[in-house]
C-alpha cells in the first residue's frame, strides 16, 4: 500500500460514470473502466523488475502552456471566456511547476515516466482545435519515444487552462 499511487480527474470526452450536465451515467463505459483499471494493475505487477529500477526526478517550469483563465476585465467583471480585448490581469495564481517522476531498469531503459502539471486538460499541441487534452497526446508521444509506460497526472487545474487554444464563442 505504501507504493501505491492513485490519481482522480475527469475528461470532456469520454462517457459519464456519474449523472452531471444532463447526461446519465453509462454503465457499460463505468463497467470497462473497472476492467481496465484491474488490468493496469495486473499488468503492472507483470512488469515489476527483479533487478529493480532507479528513480529519478526533476522539476521543470512550463509557463507558457496555461494561465489562471478567470481574467478581470477592465469593468472590473470577471469572465472565462469570450473577447479578451479588455483584460486586466488574472484573477490568481498560476502554477507553473512541472514534476516528471522517472524510472529505468539496470540497462537504463526508461519503464516508466509520470508527470503533472496544473493546467486544466483542455487544449491541443496545435493552436484552434478542440481536444480531450494535449497532455494525453504529449504522454503518448513520450511513451512511443522512450519505449516505457507513461502517464500524466493532473495537478490542482480548477481555473487555469489554455486560453490560446480556444475559440471564442
Amino acid at each position: 500500500g505504501d507504493r501505491v499511487l492513485i490519481n482522480c480527474t475527469h475528461t470532456h470526452h469520454a462517457p459519464s460514470t456519474v449523472r452531471v450536465h444532463g447526461y446519465d451515467r453509462v454503465p457499460a463505459f463505468c463497467e470497462e473502466v473497472q476492467r481496465k483499471i484491474v488490468q493496469a494493475v495486473t499488468e503492472a505487477n507483470a512488469n515489476l523488475s527483479k533487478d529493480g529500477c532507479e528513480f529519478l526526478f526533476h522539476l521543470g517550469r512550463e509557463e507558457t502552456v496555461g494561465m489562471n483563465s478567470r481574467l478581470m476585465l477592465g469593468d472590473q467583471t470577471i469572465y472565462w471566456t469570450g473577447d479578451r480585448s479588455d483584460v486586466v490581469r488574472p484573477t490568481g495564481p498560476f502554477d507553473p511547476e512541472l514534476p516528471v517522476l522517472a524510472f529505468r531498469d539496470s540497462n537504463q531503459q526508461f519503464k516508466a515516466l509520470l508527470f503533472n502539471h496544473s493546467t486544466h486538460t483542455i487544449g491541443t499541441m496545435g493552436g484552434r482545435k478542440r481536444s480531450p487534452s494535449f497532455y494525453g497526446l504529449a504522454a503518448q508521444q513520450l511513451e512511443a519515444e522512450l519505449h516505457g509506460i507513461t502517464g500524466f497526472l493532473e495537478g490542482a487545474s480548477g481555473s487555469t487552462h489554455n486560453l490560446s487554444g480556444f475559440t471564442p464563442v
